[in-house]
């Protein structure tokens, strides 16, 4: 229906809220630049996860297990003592990968 759309954006709108609030709670502070530059993990985590940039299919299971495979990913290089710089190269090539096998899959 036409509502669904107001329904949808609405209950995000909330969601968003919820965790501002959380954040905010837990880091006993408030500020502007909270959650700003984890667009780009979430993107990665999606796309690890099955979700297709182009659109139309996805999960939210999938999306889960890519967050999950990516912050084991990122906890394993932290206890290996490997620097930051290495530990978003090698983030950003497991994201090129997972693109590159979507893109692959699509094709065939």
């Amino acid at each position: 229906p036409a509502t669904m759309p107001v329904f949808l954006f609405s209950t995000i709108g909330m969601l968003a809220g919820l965790a501002g609030i959380i954040i905010s709670c837990r880091l006993a502070s408030a500020g502007l630049t909270f959650g700003t530059g984890s667009e780009m993990r979430i993107i990665s985590a999606c796309v690890i996860g099955g979700v297709s940039l182009k659109g139309g299919k996805g999960s939210i299971l999938g999306a889960f297990l890519g967050l999950l495979l990516l912050v084991l990913i990122n906890n394993a290089l932290i206890l290996l003592g490997v620097q930051i710089y290495y530990q978003t190269f090698i983030t950003g090539a497991v994201l090129v990968a997972a693109v590159l096998l979507d893109s692959i899959k699509r094709e065939a």
